[in-house]
């Protein structure tokens, strides 16, 4: 179990150089690696950010049209006396004995 820890812990150290940084994360601001990255990053980021404001836009858009369609039934329906739902260009029932 101690001759595993050890190999683990010698492979760790001599693996250290393979994971140095590129130029980028050592902080060379002028090189076209890191304006590339930039680009994809601001390329990548706008993408994602134009998909999620049309998901918001069509929830809005849909809220929006739900609100109208609510106000335009709520002033042509109305509940009578006997509470039945009617509209307001309802002309009701003729019965026989009004002639």
């Amino acid at each position: 179990m101690k001759r595993a820890i050890f190999l683990a812990c010698g492979l760790v150290l001599i693996c250290l150089q393979a994971g140095e940084a590129c130029p980028v994360c050592y902080g060379a601001n002028d090189s076209p690696m890191n304006a590339g990255m930039n680009t994809a990053l601001s390329v990548m980021l706008g993408i994602t950010g134009g998909v999620l404001g049309f998901i918001a836009a069509f929830f809005v858009m849909m809220w929006k049209r739900y609100r109208r369609q609510q106000m335009r039934l709520s002033g042509q329906v109305f509940i009578d006396d006997h509470g039945v739902l009617r509209t307001k260009d309802e002309k009701g029932v003729m019965e026989w004995n009004n002639f």
